[in-house]
């Protein structure tokens, strides 16, 4: 049994135009998973980067 026509044109939910009109529902949800998956990422990566502890001296010179 052959495909029907239109699934030989695509994902049509995947490109940008006309014939993909998203839901509102389906647009708060992206948005929403989109802001999850932001949150917080300038901070972890300032973490990552910079360390959680500050510098302080632990071992100091014998001449001090």
């Amino acid at each position: 049994m052959a495909a029907p026509a239109h699934y030989l044109d695509g994902p049509s939910r995947l490109t940008r135009g006309p014939e993909s009109i998203m839901s509102d529902t389906s647009k708060t949800k992206t948005r929403r998973q989109l802001k999850q998956k932001s949150m917080g990422k300038k901070r972890k990566k300032a973490l990552e980067k910079n360390g959680t502890t500050p510098k302080f001296p632990i071992h100091k010179d014998k001449n001090d």
